[in-house]
């Protein structure tokens, strides 16, 4: 039985069709780098992204997540055909061991901001684990990119939601001291949601780039 709604997880990810299309097309598009090579899937949750290295060519995937759902990535695999060439392990990447290196890491690594969801770490940590000499990784470079914006009802919504600390009497306890810290904790947490271009109030520009390979 699956346990704490993996398969709505993945499904909420999966259907960011941009997010998910562009990783096929990545791949695809560059297919003579997958075929017959050995690939690690790092996080590899539902297991798309190894589907999509099979697709390309790859030889063998070893598809890790150190979550249960691996439970969904495993149904998936066999129910297309893939687990003689997919292999599904659930653990940390950095406690777990392969009996080979790879000649390709793939990961979607990239939380709010890039960096939030701390994934970065371990992809690198993949990287110098178990990546030969000469490998590739998907993706190879980030780039967080800003803009200012203003939006009144959102700064609204937020406020609204720290008043429930200016409360007085909670059944019988008084909150009203964590008040300002609410407003501050509230007004600072990432949003992420759809905006339209006339809220930017200048032009995008790039705050950070690096490599990772």
């Amino acid at each position: 039985m699956l346990r704490s709604n993996k398969s709505i997880y993945a499904g909420n990810m999966l259907a960011d069709y941009v997010r998910t299309g562009t990783y096929q097309k990545a791949m695809i598009s560059n297919a003579s780098d997958f075929a017959g090579k050995v690939v690690l899937d790092v996080g590899t949750g539902s297991g798309i992204l190894s589907f999509f290295a099979l697709q390309a060519g790859a030889a063998k995937v070893y598809a890790v997540d150190a979550s249960d759902a691996v439970i969904v990535a495993r149904k998936i695999a066999k129910a297309n055909g893939y687990e003689d060439r997919m292999e599904v392990i659930k653990g940390k990447i950095e406690d777990i061991e392969l009996p080979e290196k790879v000649d390709i890491i793939i990961s979607e690594p990239i939380g709010f901001l890039l960096v939030h969801e701390r994934m970065l770490e371990s992809y690198v940590a993949a990287r110098d684990k178990f990546l030969k000499p000469g490998g590739l990784m998907f993706p190879t470079t980030g780039s967080i990119v800003l803009s200012p914006f203003s939006e009144d009802a959102l700064y609204r919504e937020q406020c609204a939601k720290a008043t429930f600390w200016e409360n007085t009497n909670f059944y019988g306890i008084d909150f009203s001291c964590i008040g300002e810290q609410a407003y501050t904790e509230y007004l600072q947490q990432a949003i992420v949601g759809k905006c339209t271009y006339e809220i930017l109030k200048l032009r995008f520009y790039c705050f950070m780039q690096f490599r990772i390979c």
